[in-house]
């Protein structure tokens, strides 16, 4: 250890007597030194206390002694003696109280002041000098004198006054102890501050560093405390640091262990164990372009379970979990080491191959399809699970992972239209459908900012009056690149990738607002209709969205007419219940289109407050041809008018179909023959002239 100047000391000592407060281990030491000293000075001390009550008599006897002496020396009678002892100065301002003078056969010769109780006996004549003494209580002594001591004929028992023992031993006490008291305190500094250098302060060191490692373990090897001594102290400090090093070694295993597990979690498929979409689209892009920048030929099949919706409708899905886990557990049976098989979600698996010399897709494709042809047995239920297979390879058909997943679901979706268990190739045809639909599905995301929507009304005409009684608004898209696109194929994309939420937005904004135009241009009031897509329909904040139009429109909520699918409408009848209570509420009405096609029920239909329905345009293009479409039509229209709602026909195109429903009661029409879809002047000019 460093040598440390003295007043470095002392301000460290000074310091460390602040820390004493708080501190237990601090106090406790201190207080044991404390106590250690005052017993051992106590010890030395008591010994010291008999002692100068010895002295102290002793002094007291000989200057009685003293006193005394130079009278019975003289060769006098004992009656004398007292007399002598009476008028001597000497014997007044000494300590003697008394004395009895006796003959050396032991008589009494005489007495002076108070008598001794101590007497004298020829028995005990000659005892050893100091002679005999008897010490009271009262603050007196008896003392025998020989004549030895005296130098005479007589024996002398005097009586001293040791008053002041007791005060001057109190003072000899007093002055000890408060010695003894400077000792201990200055030797316990000194003791507590060797303690607190040597021991005190390695200790608190030690409990601030573990203390902080408690706090932060992830940093506890940065708490370590060199040191270099070679005593307990050191070892202690040794061990800590070793201890801090374990833990830091185990926190960081934990660590490893836990991100391994977080990755594997990541990447695996919690229900077959398989690798999940993520990891597969990772090994994907590593197995088509390397790092060293070569392209490989790798095959990617992506298999689709035939009907797996209809197996979790009989079974439960529990069945169709335990399905998912044997298809995974025996397309892994099938695969070889270099093979890397995930289920990429729902009923979807797909496979990475490496394409070898000689290796053939379709061997690897029926490969796996044969694997699938045995039912699976489940809880005594054999279940018949059958998969189509699209594929693709790379570098031919791309080497972007993304693209490649896309080419073989565009295989997959051709297989399962074309009737299923089929395997099919990405080819140039499905090249041009993919590249397309991807053009389609990033233009819709720009479509509103961009402009490119807008409106078109189609004319709604009573039939018994051919008079225009409303207005459909369609939706129209022109894309800058690929020109007008149809709604037959835009909707369907929009509806898949989530776009047809804000598009249903807009249209319900832009056509109110055309009806404000309208009325504000002097127009008579004719309603709007709008369709509504599956998706609108179930957007909790639809009946929000349809008031917001309102409110920033200003038109009346009877301007408003609201268009959905039999087929969406029944798909949750509670959540159509409460959704048509609310249209009520704004005072928007609905009609329920294509109607006919679904699954409605007649009561829902009769509860429901719905305001018509639209006979699918199906059943229209059939009149003339076929003699059921018009007893189909005649029915729907019976129907409607029963329950007290608007019968509308779409997709007229002949008179003779116009001829039949009006023939049949019919309330509206619409569809090219009375007008076809056109922008808003025309239809203002439609509204003007009628």
């Amino acid at each position: 250890m460093s040598a440390i100047p003295l007043r470095r000391q002392l301000v460290l000592g000074l310091a460390f007597l602040r820390l004493l407060p708080g501190c237990r281990l601090c106090l406790t030491v201190v207080f044991a030194v404390f106590v250690s000293i005052l017993a051992i000075e106590t010890v030395i001390l008591v010994p010291s206390y008999f002692r100068q009550e010895r002295e102290l008599l002793a002094q007291i006897e000989r200057e009685g002694l003293a006193g005394i002496q130079t009278l019975t020396s003289l060769d006098a009678q004992g009656g004398a003696i007292v007399d002598m002892l009476r008028r001597s100065e000497q014997v007044r301002v000494s300590k003697i109280l008394g004395a009895a003078i006796y003959a050396p056969g032991g008589g009494l010769l005489g007495i002076y002041g108070t008598a001794p109780v101590l007497g004298y006996a020829p028995s005990i004549a000659g005892p050893p000098d100091p002679a005999s003494r008897l010490l009271r209580g009262d603050g007196v002594l008896d003392v025998l004198w020989t004549p030895e001591a005296l130098g005479g004929q007589v024996y002398v028992v005097g009586r001293l006054d040791t008053a002041e023992i007791g005060w001057r031993l109190g003072n000899f006490v007093a002055r000890v102890a408060g010695l003894v008291l400077v000792i201990a305190v200055f030797t316990t500094a000194g003791t507590t501050l060797l303690l607190g250098r040597l021991v005190l302060e390695p200790v608190l060191r030690l409990r601030e560093r573990a203390l902080r490692a408690a706090e932060r373990p992830t940093d506890a090897e940065d708490c370590q405390i060199e040191d270099h001594r070679r005593d307990e102290i050191g070892d202690l400090t040794r061990a800590f640091n070793h201890q801090l090093r374990r833990i830091a070694d185990d926190i960081r295993a934990n660590q490893r262990r836990e991100a391994a597990e977080r990755l594997r979690l990541e990447r695996q498929d919690t229900l077959t164990g398989l690798p999940n979409r993520a990891y597969f689209l990772q090994h994907l892009a590593e197995q088509a372009v390397p790092d060293d920048g070569s392209a490989r030929q790798v095959g990617v099949f992506l298999v689709g379970l035939d009907h797996f919706r209809a197996i979790n409708d009989a079974h439960g899905h529990a069945t169709g979990d335990q399905v998912l886990q044997e298809v995974g557990g025996r397309m892994r049976l099938v695969t070889t080491g270099r093979d890397f098989l995930a289920r990429i979600g729902g009923d979807e698996f797909a496979l990475i191959a490496p394409l070898a010399s000689g290796t053939s897709t379709l061997v690897i494709a029926h490969r796996l399809r044969r694997c699938l042809d045995q039912p699976i047995a489940i809880d005594g239920t054999e279940v018949a699970v059958g998969a189509s297979i699209g594929i693709t390879t790379s570098p031919a058909d791309g080497c972007e992972a993304t693209q490649l997943l896309g080419n073989a679901t565009a295989a997959l979706a051709e297989a399962k239209a074309e009737g299923r268990g089929r395997v099919r190739f990405f080819n140039s045809e499905l090249n041009q459908r993919v590249r397309r639909q991807r053009a389609v599905e990033r233009g819709l995301r720009r479509a509103i900012g961009a402009g490119e929507l807008s409106l078109v009304y189609q004319p709604k005409f009573d039939v018994a009056m051919r008079r225009p009684v409303g207005a459909e608004a369609l939706v129209r898209w022109t894309h800058r690149d690929l020109g007008a696109v149809s709604p037959a194929e835009f909707i369907p994309i929009a509806e898949q990738t989530g776009q047809i939420l804000p598009i249903g937005t807009w249209v319900l904004e832009v056509a109110c607002a055309q009806a404000r135009r309208w009325a504000e241009a002097g127009l008579r009031p004719l309603p709007i209709a709008v369709n509504l897509s599956a998706e609108q329909f179930r957007d909790p904040n639809l009946v929000a969205t349809i008031g917001r139009a309102l409110d920033r429109s200003g038109i009346s909520p009877e301007a408003l007419e609201l268009e959905v699918t039999e087929t969406a409408a029944m798909a949750d009848v509670l959540a159509t219940a409460n959704t048509l209570a609310e249209f009520e509420r704004l005072g928007v009405k609905l009609s329920i289109d294509d109607f006919g096609t679904g699954y409605s029920s007649l009561n829902y239909l009769r509860r429901f407050r719905v305001h018509a329905v639209k006979i699918d345009r199906s059943f229209i293009a059939d009149i003339g041809r076929d003699p059921e479409a018009v007893t189909i039509a005649r029915m729907i229209i019976g129907l409607g008018h029963s329950l007290g709602l608007t019968v509308i026909a779409e997709g007229v195109e002949t008179e003779e179909q116009l001829a039949v429903l009006a023939t049949h009661g019919c309330d509206v029409a619409q569809g090219f023959l009375l007008g076809r879809p056109m922008p808003a002047d025309a239809m203002a000019g439609l509204f003007g002239g009628s």
